[in-house]
């Protein structure tokens, strides 16, 4: 069935000669098969004795893989690292690839979900850039950079899951000269935006996980807008760049004391802030 769920577990070796088993997710006599000596593997068909093995059009879970593998043009992986470690505590998240336990590599992604190590890792940190362009969801705990110079349109983080107080990032790369596009940030609760421009990218996070937002502006002239925070944000930071950057709190309907609960750091940089 073209439409079957599999997934895919390390169960044990390491890079270049790892074991894998897979099965079909969803049924009540799966198809199971046991591949050894692995070295890197792709999407495609999986074939058995009685009938072939392979995610099709429907979802593919891998969990712990350690080697490298090409998803293809399927749209949509799930990444399960809840039983593992990610390597050096960073999670890549780019256009083409995704990088933690192993490397996942994919030519049309829509959606990805990766579930984090649970226990959760300490510092574990997940950077997003490189003309990312699809919807990630991230489940568990995991300090989040956003290289708000490199995103493009369509690259939405939902972080979920958290339990231990971690932060955001969105850096606009103040050491990177030039000024092509002026840049901007808009904080709402739970929900930031931002544009580079000509794309425009969001991260969807729960405050009472990421206390403390950081935001490091361009050496263009940037502006930060600040509508609302929740009562559980702590603090929102705003690192001014070179050029002339507007920062702004509240809404014109309501007063910013009302809606604002976060306490608020500028570093006015070297422009007239």
């Amino acid at each position: 069935d073209p439409s079957n769920n599999v997934t895919c577990a390390n169960k044990g070796g390491s890079v270049g000669n790892e074991e894998l088993q897979c099965w079909e997710t969803d049924s009540s006599a799966p198809i199971i098969q046991t591949f050894s000596g692995v070295r890197s593997l792709q999407n495609g068909n999986r074939t058995s004795l009685r009938r072939d093995l392979k995610a099709g059009s429907g979802s593919l879970l891998m969990e712990c893989i350690q080697s490298d593998y090409d998803h293809g043009s399927n749209p949509t992986i799930v990444l399960n690292y809840g039983p593992c470690r990610i390597n050096n505590g960073l999670l890549i998240i780019t256009r083409t690839a995704i990088t933690g336990v192993g490397r996942t590599t994919f030519s049309s992604l829509a959606s990805g979900s990766v579930i984090l190590p649970t226990p959760p890792q300490d510092e574990l940190v997940t950077t997003v850039g490189n003309s990312c362009d699809a919807q990630w969801t991230l489940t568990g705990d995991t300090s989040i950079e956003i290289k708000g110079r490199e995103v493009n349109s369509g690259c939405k983080i939902i972080a979920t899951g958290g339990t231990r107080p971690v932060d955001l990032w969105i850096d606009f790369d103040e050491l990177k000269a030039g000024c092509t596009n002026d840049y901007s940030v808009l904080v709402q609760d739970g929900l930031v935006t931002l544009n580079n421009g000509a794309t425009e990218a969001t991260v969807t996070f729960d405050s009472s996980v990421f206390k403390d937002i950081n935001i490091i502006m361009s050496p263009c002239n940037d502006v930060v807008k600040i509508e609302t925070t929740s009562s559980a944000q702590e603090s929102i930071s705003i690192y001014g760049g070179a050029g002339d950057d507007t920062v702004t709190l509240g809404t014109v309907p309501g007063a910013f004391d009302a809606n604002i609960h976060a306490n608020l750091i500028v570093y006015a940089g070297d422009g007239f802030d």
